[in-house]
């Protein structure tokens, strides 16, 4: 992220509309690829392909705070939705399952739960179905589901099938469904919290809730 960063307010500061291209276009890609988590909205810690089509599924707080910065700036630079949307759904996973009762916010979420990776953010088309109903579950297992390639134990990772091109238009689309399947994933045996509040990955998510509130003048994220 800092990376990334730093490029695109270079690319910003030199009016680089070829550096900016390279940037939004990786951002495009992470969004869409299974690195992300799509129904949570938080990014797991790398992909472990280079098509990145399946992620090491472990959530870092300080990865996701500095990432949810980096699209709030994109966002910015670019006026593109799109990003607003990544960054937000990136602090609210954060407040819905790393921050604690007694103040700040937990620093991980494991990448297994029973004893195997990924389990809990991997579906099969059977799964799907059960929960959105046959005529749903069409459309979003085709715009979210790869049922041959990227395969965890033969379980599919959830990311953009059309990929960048649909950022704009079907997260937002199918989002009723969104909701329903992680709703029906919180049934499920829950990764790992590991509750250390590190005082550093702490302040680079209060630094990122501290951008959302100035870029929105949104008011819970003060």
């Amino acid at each position: 992220p800092n990376v990334l960063s730093f490029l695109l307010r270079s690319g910003v500061r030199r009016k680089d509309a070829a550096l900016l291209q390279h940037v939004f276009r990786t951002l495009d890609e992470m969004a869409a690829g299974g690195v992300r988590d799509h129904l949570g909205g938080a990014f797991h810690r790398y992909a472990v392909d280079r098509f990145w089509q399946v992620p090491h599924f472990e959530i870092l707080l300080a990865d996701n705070a500095l990432l949810a910065r980096l699209y709030l700036e994109a966002y910015q630079a670019s006026g593109r939705r799109r990003y607003g949307a990544v960054a937000r759904g990136i602090l609210e996973d954060l407040i819905a399952r790393l921050r604690l009762p007694t103040g700040g916010f937990a620093s991980a979420l494991d990448a297994d739960s029973e004893g195997k990776e990924g389990l809990f953010y991997t579906w099969t088309a059977a799964e799907i179905r059960s929960v959105l109903g046959a005529e749903k579950a069409k459309t979003f297992i085709a715009a979210y589901l790869d049922q041959r390639h990227g395969l965890v134990r033969g379980r599919g990772v959830l990311r953009l099938q059309a990929g960048p091109d649909s950022l704009a238009t079907v997260p937002g689309l199918l989002a009723p469904s969104r909701s329903q399947l992680l709703r029906a994933r919180a049934l499920r045996t829950a990764p790992f919290r590991d509750e250390k509040v590190l005082t550093s990955w702490n302040a680079l998510t209060v630094s990122a809730l501290a951008k959302a509130a100035q870029v929105w003048d949104d008011g819970r994220y003060l």
